[in-house]
C-alpha cells in the first residue's frame, strides 16, 4: 500500500527503539491528529507541552514544530480549533472542514492557507494578517491522539511522515504503523507476534496528566464549614449529550437536594465547571431547547432554568480554584423551590486545562460518561455515573459508515434509526464508566455505581444521598478508586511517565 521511503515502515523492519536518546534526534515537524474536546483538552495539550520542552532543553536538535490536525467527529463540540489555539505549543492548527484540503496539499497546506487568507484581505480591505505560516518540515511524525486510526496512516501517507498511534483501546493497524503506544501491557495480547516490536507500553496519559496535578488540587479547596459537602455537576461537554445532560443532571441535584432536606440532613453545595470547549452561552442554549420539554415529557422535578452570570464590573468575589473560577450561578425553579449552582468555567490563562483542582475539591461527582470519569477516579473522587437514554435518537454520532449515514436521513426516518442503534450498542457496551472497566480488567468489584437507560432523576439522587451521607462509604470508594488507578500507572513496564514514553517514541521516529 505504501512505496519505499513512505511513513509506514516496510513489513520486515522493525522501527527504531522508544528508549533511543532524544538528543540524537533531528528536527522536524509533529503534527498531532485528534478530534473531540476531551482528547484536545487532555491528551494534546500534555504531548504538545512535552514535546515542545524536550525540543527546547535538547541543544543537539533542531526545534521541532508541533501542529495539530482535528479530524472530522460527529461528537466534536465545535470549540476544538479554539481550545488549540490557546495552548501555547501549538503551532497552527488544521480544522476539521480543512481535514481534505490537508491531505490533497500535504506539507504545503499552512502556506497555501495563509495566502488564501491574505488574498481574501486584500479584496475585503481588510488588514492582512501579521502571522506568517511555514511549510512543514520534510522530515516529521504523525501523533494520532484520537479519531480514526485509519485515517492518521492516510495523513502520515500523504506527508511522507512516520506514524505513531496512542492506543486507549485496541490496535487496530500494527502492519502499516510504524510504530504504537499502548496504554496497557494486556493490550499486547491482542497484536500480532509479528508486529509486537513495534509496540510500547506507555500507561494511561489521561491518568498521568489528572495524577500531576493532584498535588496541587489539594490545596485549592474552599468550604465554608468543614462539615459542607460539594457535589459536582458534569452534564458533558457535547452538545448531544449537554442537550438531554444538563437537564437531567439538574433535576438530579434538584432532587437530591429536596430528599436531604425532607431527611433533616444539611443539602450540598453543587458546583457545575464548564468543559474547556464549552461556555455559559452554550449551556443557556441546550436549556432553553429542552429543559421545559424534558421536564414534561418525562416527569422531571426541573423547570425552567437560566444561567446567571456574574458582571464583569460587579462587586462579586470571584473565587478560585487552580485554573478555574466561579463566574455565576446556573438557577432552576423546581417544585420544592430553587436550586442554585455555582458555575464556573476556566480563567483566561487556564490554558485549557480541566478542572482538576475543582475536581479534587468533590466530595461527590454526577456525572456522564467520557474522559472525565478516568479524571475523576486518578483523584480518588467517588461519582454516580449517569448516561439517561431518554430522547437517545438525538445523539447521531455512535456509528460510523452506512448506519452513520442513515441516523442523519430526515423525516423521522434517521431519528428511528438512531433510536434503535443507540439502543443496541447501550446494551452490549458492558461497563462504561473507566474506573468500572479498569476493575473489570482486575477482576475485582466496579466501585461506581452506574446508571443507564431511562432512569429517573430520583434513582440518581437516592444512590448519591446513600454515598453522601456515609462517609466510610465514600472513603471505601475513594481508596478503590485510588487503588485502581495506582494499578494501571504501574503497568506502564518502561520507564519514566506515559507523556514522556509518547515523546520517546516519537523522536526516535523523527
Amino acid at each position: 500500500m505504501f512505496p519505499a521511503g513512505s511513513s509506514s515502515l516496510a513489513l520486515d523492519e522493525g522501527p527504531p527503539s522508544a528508549h533511543a536518546n532524544t538528543k540524537a534526534h533531528r528536527g522536524g515537524d509533529v503534527v498531532i491528529m485528534t478530534n473531540g474536546p476531551g482528547e484536545v483538552c487532555s491528551w494534546v495539550q500534555a504531548a504538545a507541552t512535552a514535546i515542545k520542552d524536550a525540543s527546547d532543553t535538547d541543544e543537539h536538535a533542531h526545534s521541532n514544530g508541533v501542529f495539530a490536525a482535528l479530524a472530522p467527529c460527529p461528537h466534536a463540540s465545535g470549540r476544538e480549533v479554539s481550545a488549540l489555539g490557546k495552548q501555547k505549543a501549538i503551532d497552527g492548527v488544521a480544522a476539521p472542514r480543512q481535514f481534505l484540503w490537508l491531505l490533497l496539499l500535504g506539507r504545503a497546506f499552512f502556506v497555501v492557507r495563509q495566502a488564501a487568507a491574505n488574498v481574501v484581505a486584500r479584496l475585503m480591505r481588510r488588514k492582512v494578517p501579521a502571522a506568517r505560516a511555514r511549510r512543514l518540515r520534510q522530515r516529521g511524525v504523525v501523533l494520532f491522539l484520537g479519531g480514526d486510526q485509519m485515517l492518521a496512516i492516510l495523513l502520515a501517507w500523504r506527508l511522507r511522515y512516520r506514524c505513531v498511534l496512542y492506543a486507549e483501546r485496541a490496535v487496530l493497524w500494527p502492519n502499516l504503523a510504524s510504530a504504537y503506544v499502548l496504554r496497557s501491557r494486556a493490550q499486547l495480547a491482542h497484536v500480532p507476534a509479528r508486529w509486537r516490536h513495534k509496540c510500547h507500553v506507555s500507561g494511561d496519559l489521561l491518568l498521568a496528566l489528572a495524577r500531576k496535578r493532584e498535588s496541587t488540587a489539594a490545596q485549592s479547596t474552599k468550604r465554608s464549614s468543614p462539615s459542607e459537602t460539594i457535589v459536582g455537576v458534569l452534564p458533558g461537554s457535547k452538545r448531544a449529550k449537554l442537550r438531554i445532560g444538563a437537564p437531567f443532571f439538574l433535576s438530579s441535584a434538584a432532587s437530591l437536594m429536596s430528599q436531604m432536606s425532607t431527611d433533616g440532613v444539611t443539602p450540598p453545595r453543587f458546583v457545575l465547571p464548564l468543559a474547556p470547549t464549552t461556555t455559559a452561552d452554550d449551556l443557556q442554549a441546550c436549556l432553553n431547547d429542552t429543559t421545559d420539554d424534558l421536564a414534561k415529557r418525562f416527569g422531571w422535578l426541573i423547570g425552567r432554568a437560566r444561567v446567571e452570570m456574574f458582571e464583569a464590573d460587579s462587586d462579586d468575589v470571584r473565587e478560585r480554584c487552580g485554573s478555574y473560577e466561579h463566574v455565576g450561578h446556573v438557577v432552576a425553579d423546581h417544585r420544592d423551590g430553587e436550586l442554585v449552582v455555582e458555575l464556573w468555567a476556566p480563567s483566561s490563562d487556564s490554558g485549557g486545562v480541566p478542572p482538576f483542582e475543582l475536581y479534587a475539591s468533590m466530595d461527590l461527582a454526577l456525572t456522564t460518561v467520557g474522559t472525565n470519569t478516568a479524571e475523576l477516579g486518578a483523584l480518588g473522587v467517588p461519582m454516580v455515573v449517569c448516561l439517561p437514554s431518554h430522547a437517545i435518537e438525538d445523539f447521531r454520532g455512535a456509528a460510523g459508515g452506512l448506519l452513520g449515514l442513515l441516523m442523519q436521513l430526515p423525516l423521522g426516518v434517521g431519528a428511528a434509526v438512531a433510536r434503535r442503534v443507540n439502543l443496541a450498542l447501550l446494551s452490549q457496551s458492558g461497563h462504561l464508566a473507566w474506573p468500572n472497566m479498569w476493575a473489570d480488567a482486575a477482576g475485582v468489584t466496579p466501585p461506581v455505581p452506574e446508571l443507564v437507560g431511562r432512569v429517573s432523576p430520583e434513582e440518581v439522587a437516592e444512590s448519591a444521598a446513600s454515598l453522601l451521607v456515609d462517609a466510610t462509604a465514600r472513603d471505601s470508594v475513594r481508596d478503590a478508586l485510588k487503588r485502581l488507578a495506582s494499578a494501571q500507572e504501574e503497568d506502564t513496564g518502561e520507564g519514566g511517565t506515559p507523556t514522556q514514553e509518547v515523546v520517546r517514541c516519537v523522536f526516535a521516529q523523527m
